[in-house]
């Protein structure tokens, strides 16, 4: 009886703290204007973060060890992750992204392409389909 009672209170605690966690969700958002670039492959995306949102995200993630995120792109989640460590990159990437969150993508690919200058040190800039 102990031992059932002492699972229960165990298992217990965890669900509540399964719910605890789900409301100490954080939002962080990324904006046009924070991405210098954007890289896509069939629905693979990767956001190429401009040097001043590196360095937040890094002090983010810092401040944020052991919390649950939620990462969007102009206000539509892209995932969830709980940071386990100090993330330091410039390039957030996700996989198996929604129809909604690859023509976000896809849109932003194209104002940056129509932006930049045809040569790039000395090579060509290709637009990506």
């Amino acid at each position: 009886m102990k031992k059932s009672l002492c699972l229960f209170s165990l298992l217990l605690c965890f669900q509540v703290g399964l719910v605890a966690a789900d409301s100490e969700l954080i939002k962080l958002n990324i904006n046009d204007q924070d991405v210098e670039d954007v890289y896509i492959q069939d629905r693979e995306i990767a956001l190429k973060l401009v040097p001043s949102k590196a360095s937040y995200f890094t002090e983010f993630s810092e401040k944020n060890v052991g919390k649950k995120i939620s990462m969007n792109f102009n206000s539509i989640e892209l995932f969830q992750i709980i940071i386990m460590v100090r993330i330091e990159s410039d390039v957030i990437r996700a996989a198996k992204v929604s129809d909604e969150i690859l023509a976000e993508a896809v849109r932003l690919q194209d104002k940056i392409n129509s932006n930049a200058p045809t040569k790039a040190g000395g090579l060509e800039k290709v637009k990506h389909p």
